[in-house]
């Protein structure tokens, strides 16, 4: 597994959901299909901008703070923490 595909693994089970209720929050028709691309993107790290874009909005994650955690994982080998969901007042 790579930074990409660990980081949003990480960040997922940080959040509480399961690949599948990811899948259906992304859209997909076929929650299978949805929840095997998915296995394939933590695997793997390869994904596309837009579904990486659409990931993080499921995830709660702003890019800055993805491109940073992927920074420190990368420069330092330490998983960095995993910043909590924003509460809306």
């Amino acid at each position: 597994m790579n930074h990409i595909g660990r980081i949003l693994r990480a960040v997922r089970e940080a959040r509480g959901l399961s690949r599948q209720q990811v899948a259906r929050r992304l859209g997909y028709g076929s929650v299978r299909k949805g929840v095997r691309r998915l296995a394939l993107i933590e695997a793997t790290g390869a994904v596309k901008s837009d579904l990486l874009v659409m990931l993080l909005e499921v995830l709660q994650l702003d890019l800055a703070c993805f491109e940073d955690m992927a920074e420190c994982l990368y420069l330092s080998g330490r998983f960095p923490p995993i910043p909590p969901v924003a509460v809306e007042a």
